[in-house]
C-alpha cells in the first residue's frame, strides 16, 4: 500500500519519477487513476512483477529503458496515455512477456 501512495504522489507531483517496488506483489494495476506526469522509472527493479497496467492516465514521456529489468513481466499495458518516442529494443530481453498494449496505435 505504501507503494501506491508513493507512485500517486510521484505521478501527480512530478517531483520524483522513480518507483520502489522491491517487495511487491506480482500485479500492479494503476489504470484509470488520473496520474499526471512522466512515466515512472524503477519498475525494472521489480523482480517479481508479472503484470504492469498503467492505462488511461495522463502519463507523458517514454517507457523507461530500465523496464527490461523486470524479468518476470508477462503483461505490460499502458494505453490511453500521452507517451512519445519508441519502446527501446531492450524490451526483447523480457522473455516472459506475452502481451504489450501501447498508446502508439
Amino acid at each position: 500500500m505504501i507503494l501506491c501512495s508513493s507512485i500517486t504522489a510521484t505521478a501527480s507531483s512530478g517531483e520524483d519519477d522513480s518507483a520502489d517496488c522491491s517487495d511487491l506483489v506480482p500485479v500492479l494495476d494503476f489504470s484509470l487513476n488520473d496520474f499526471i506526469g512522466i512515466f515512472p522509472t524503477g519498475f525494472g527493479a521489480c523482480s517479481n512483477l508479472q503484470v504492469l497496467s498503467m492505462g488511461f492516465n495522463k502519463l507523458t514521456g517514454t517507457i523507461p529503458i530500465d523496464i527490461d529489468g523486470a524479468r518476470s513481466l508477462q503483461v505490460l499495458s499502458f494505453p490511453g496515455n500521452n507517451l512519445t518516442g519508441e519502446i527501446d529494443e531492450s524490451i526483447t530481453n523480457l522473455t516472459n512477456l506475452r502481451s504489450v498494449t501501447t498508446p502508439y496505435g
